[in-house]
């Protein structure tokens, strides 16, 4: 597709989109994160990340802002407002943002730039000295993507990558400083759900993170936990029978996330679930799932077994925890499947995302 002419692309959804203006999020979420289909640029494909989203019946798309020019950020806005601006047919309504937090903004982070979609300079809402261009103001992320979706509904969420972390909780977060950013957000419609993990094993302290950080229930509108198995350990996968030489690289410090060493982790979710939804759904919060559907660090690089995946996404939708959840986030985001599945959720990757959410939404 020829992008000399970024704005046209919303004319292009226009022929996608058909019924219906969605301003909140969706009662259940089924979303992907990150990467997607590209133009020739590197910028985002709107029209065929519309399809892509549409081909598996995901309703969210979640937008990593992590560049050096602001573009992830103009993406984002393309997309809110093709979605806002236009009703649908088809099952993608919702977008969200994720934000790199401090520890990972050094070369690249989430920058702001000026959006022609909006009656407002982006640029001026951030201070300069806080990261590259601003990036690390983040009470000034709540106002923009706050008044973002003011203008444009669609957009429902900002996710903080990593929030969970140990340095990132103890050194560059708080109470007051993330109810501020929270602020922002909802004063359009929007919702703060930061990364979480139940525990942080890199950190001194490995004590459930709702227990180790209470605020954090008073100071966000939920958090998206990326399941590792953080509660039972690493050892569960790592001395399972299916944890070969093949399939735990050297350097992998997180078996269970690594191809079929992974497996063994399948039934520690629910646990993990209950405890986080036993302390936040009595002050209303939302409960997301992440799971990682890719490669993680030095571990297999194609991340957990498709079996793994397919049995943890059953059981965030079908199973005991669906009842514990807001929603499921894919990480990252996989292509429609190319070959037919048959119904078969084990045939790919692919194919266990497009059967199973196809499934759900039946």
């Amino acid at each position: 597709m020829c992008d000399t002419t970024r704005l046209s692309l919303v004319v292009v959804i226009t022929a996608l989109l058909c019924s219906g203006v969605v301003d909140s999020m969706p009662t259940f979420t089924l979303g992907e994160y990150a990467g997607g289909p590209r133009l020739h640029n590197g910028r985002l494909d709107i029209a065929a990340t519309v399809e892509w989203m549409n081909a598996v019946a995901a309703n969210t798309f979640n937008v990593l802002l992590w560049d050096t020019t602001g573009d992830d950020y103009l993406d984002l806005v393309e997309l809110a407002a093709a979605l806002s601006a236009n009703s649908t047919n088809g099952t993608l309504t919702t977008v969200w943002a994720t934000l790199i937090p401090p520890t990972e903004a050094a070369s690249r982070c989430s920058v702001p730039a000026d959006s022609p979609l909006t009656p407002w300079n982006e640029t001026t809402l951030f201070d300069q000295t806080l990261g590259l261009k601003g990036c690390e103001d983040y009470v000034a992320w709540g106002v923009a993507l706050g008044k973002l979706a003011t203008l444009y509904p669609a957009f429902a969420a900002a996710n903080i990558d990593d929030f969970g972390t140990e340095t990132n909780l103890v050194h560059h977060f708080n109470a007051s400083y993330v109810r501020a950013i929270r602020g922002g957000l909802n004063s359009g419609g929007a919702h703060l759900i930061p990364t979480a993990y139940y525990a942080d094993p890199s950190g001194d302290d490995k004590t459930f993170i709702l227990e180790r950080y209470p605020w954090v229930l008073g100071a966000t509108d939920g958090l998206m936990l990326y399941f590792r198995n953080d509660k039972a350990g690493q050892d569960m996968c790592r001395q399972s029978a299916a944890c070969t030489a093949s399939q735990l690289p050297a350097g992998c410090h997180m078996p269970c996330l690594s191809g079929t060493c992974a497996d063994a982790s399948e039934s520690s979710l629910l646990s993990e679930l209950t405890d986080m939804h036993t302390l936040m759904d009595p002050v209303g919060q939302r409960l997301f799932l992440g799971e990682y559907f890719s490669g993680y660090s030095h571990c297999n690089p194609y991340g957990p077994s498709t079996a793994y995946n397919a049995n943890v996404t059953s059981q965030a939708l079908f199973g005991a925890a669906r009842q514990l959840l807001d929603g499921l986030m894919v990480y990252t985001t996989r292509p429609p499947p190319r070959a037919a599945c048959e119904g078969n959720a084990t045939k790919s990757k692919d194919c266990t995302i497009s059967v199973l959410f196809h499934e759900a939404r039946r």
